[in-house]
């Protein structure tokens, strides 16, 4: 009962074609694992809706799972103990649990993965130890309910010029963002870790136009590494990249000088827009 609710609705439609108790099962399932990992009894779980365009680009980066296309993107955020990177990369597996015996089966999260798939979508989880977790379900939009966003498909990524830095402990997703960027005509530096960022910035922060800074990594994460980094260059530009919904941590950030929140997964349209929004004053 002392588990707040919150939900963010911004999906015009939040319409897609499949099996309403699988779904329902889905979503439930993922609550009561929410409810479990907020093991002191209180936190907050919070729903999450929105459209989102995923291309070509992005449909490749994940080994064509998926295909381009309108899709309806929901969020189950919990602020509960969170998982270790090696927990995380199990936590689909059938019969993998790391509850007590007789508390859990280690079919819930699997059942859950099963329905996304079978449903043509897909399923993401991003967390951290003592901060909490972020489910990510991508579901196809029913086409017959799908808000007009022509406008929207056919534009044309925004290129433009200047360094980029580039950090993030993945190396999928710190490829394909370098990638991305370079093809829009930018110079891009990498980096896999906070600690790395920190050193690198502070050898070449003269050179370094914009920082697109992941939130959840080793040795240094994005809110310490973000300090850091101010203490080089107080006026630095940084844009935060989080698999988790906007929470007090990023909204700290961008308070204290963080320029934008970017929502992982990247669509390379909507990278291209903010990058270009943003390194354009510094030109």
């Amino acid at each position: 009962k002392r588990i707040e609710i919150r939900q963010l609705l911004t999906a015009e439609s939040a319409v897609t074609m499949g099996d309403p108790t699988q779904l329902q099962n889905a979503l439930l399932n993922l609550g009561v694992n929410a409810r479990d990992a907020m093991s002191d009894g209180e936190g907050v779980l919070t729903f999450a809706t929105k459209h989102v365009t995923l291309d070509d680009d992005y449909c490749r980066q994940h080994f064509n799972e998926v295909t381009p296309g309108e899709y309806l993107q929901i969020d189950i955020t919990d602020t509960g103990v969170g998982m270790s990177p090696q927990v995380e990369k199990r936590i689909f597996e059938p019969f993998y649990t790391t509850k007590v015996k007789g508390a859990g089966t280690g079919l819930g999260l699997a059942g859950v993965y099963g329905c996304v798939r079978s449903h043509h979508g897909m399923i993401f989880v991003y967390s951290e130890l003592g901060v909490g977790t972020t489910f990510k379900m991508l579901l196809p939009q029913s086409e017959s309910l799908t808000p007009d966003r022509t406008e929207e498909r056919a534009t044309s990524p925004v290129k433009g010029q200047g360094r980029i830095l580039v950090v993030d402990d993945e190396e999928i997703i710190r490829n394909f963002v370098a990638r991305a960027l370079e093809g829009l005509g930018y110079t891009v530096s990498t980096c896999a870790d906070g600690m790395e960022a920190v050193e690198f910035f502070r050898e070449h922060h003269d050179e370094i136009d914009l920082v697109i800074l992941d939130m959840i990594m080793p040795k240094l994460n994005g809110e310490e590494a973000f300090k850091q980094l101010k203490e080089i260059q107080p006026d630095v530009r940084v844009l935060i990249a989080s698999g988790f919904t906007q929470n007090r941590v990023s909204t700290e950030m961008l308070r204290n000088g963080a320029l934008a929140f970017l929502d992982k997964p990247f669509r390379v349209n909507e990278l291209s827009r903010v990058v270009a929004q943003y390194i354009s004053t510094t030109q």
